[in-house]
């Protein structure tokens, strides 16, 4: 990606520390894969009980992911961000914790592979709340809905 000078190399206005703090503000999940694309660690910055993301570890990351979203792995793997010249989509992927699909989130992959060897990470942040957001949108709606038909029953009643 370019900054308004069209300089691709960032790295001369960012050191490693700031980078790293950007990048634990701006994910809420942060995942380090190996080359067979095996979970080596995580950060997570939500609360979250860590001890059921530990499980990742070691684990295949296509091994986390839940069935419903398994079809979207090809797709996220070959939107390398570190690489991608526009703008990569964010994939909304279903994450097992526990063995149930129960983590909703959106990720972006990276793979950087320069002198120090290949680094592969995933980037997420958590949608939960968002999708609570909607729950309670949509039960509003049911409820507004229910209202309405007891409201025109009675209209009806009254004519």
């Amino acid at each position: 990606m370019s900054d308004r000078n069209g300089d691709r190399d960032i790295g001369f206005f960012v050191s490693p520390e700031h980078a790293s703090i950007v990048l634990l503000q701006c994910a809420d999940v942060t995942i380090s894969l190996d080359e067979n694309l095996r979970v080596e660690r995580f950060f997570c910055t939500f609360d979250f009980d860590a001890s059921k993301l530990r499980q990742w570890v070691g684990k295949r990351f296509q091994q986390i992911v839940a069935k419903d979203s398994q079809s979207k792995l090809e797709h996220l793997f070959a939107d390398n961000c570190a690489s991608s010249v526009g703008d990569a989509r964010w994939r909304h992927l279903n994450l097992r914790v526990d063995g149930k699909p129960r983590l909703p989130l959106l990720l972006k992959y990276f793979c950087f592979d320069d002198k120090h060897g290949v680094t592969q990470l995933i980037c997420a942040r958590d949608l939960r709340p968002i999708i609570g957001m909607q729950e309670r949108f949509q039960r509003e709606v049911d409820l507004m809905g229910q209202e309405n038909s007891k409201l025109e029953q009675k209209l009806k009643f009254i004519q």
